[in-house]
């Protein structure tokens, strides 16, 4: 089941206001695709994630669909983490640990 702090992004102007809307929280979001196979692994351990860290922002990227906001996106999947709006983090792979770890690193 989605949570109620995931949101799917398909445009640039989703990612936008996206993040203009959660500019008082930490915003993560998974650029993919849903042909990755990779990605299809990340996202049970991504929605769990979001379950449990409520008081965050998630988001799923389709970069076949966005061209400016995925233009950094070199792999699939990759993570970036936002503050205020502004990227602080951003790692990729699909290792459920890593992406803990790096979450934790930015809760307040």
């Amino acid at each position: 089941m989605i949570t109620s702090n995931m949101t799917g992004l398909r445009t640039d102007e989703d990612m936008e206001t996206f993040l203009n809307v959660n500019k008082s929280k930490i915003a993560v979001v998974n650029f993919g695709s849903s042909w990755c196979t990779h990605c299809q692994a990340l996202f049970p351990n991504f929605l769990r994630l979001a379950g449990e860290s409520q008081e965050m922002e998630f988001a799923v990227a389709q970069v076949d669909y966005m061209q400016s906001a995925a233009s950094h996106v070199t792999f699939t999947p990759t993570l970036s983490i936002f503050r205020r709006g502004r990227k602080v983090d951003e790692f990729h792979g699909s290792s459920p640990q890593q992406i803990r770890d790096r979450v934790w690193l930015q809760k307040d």
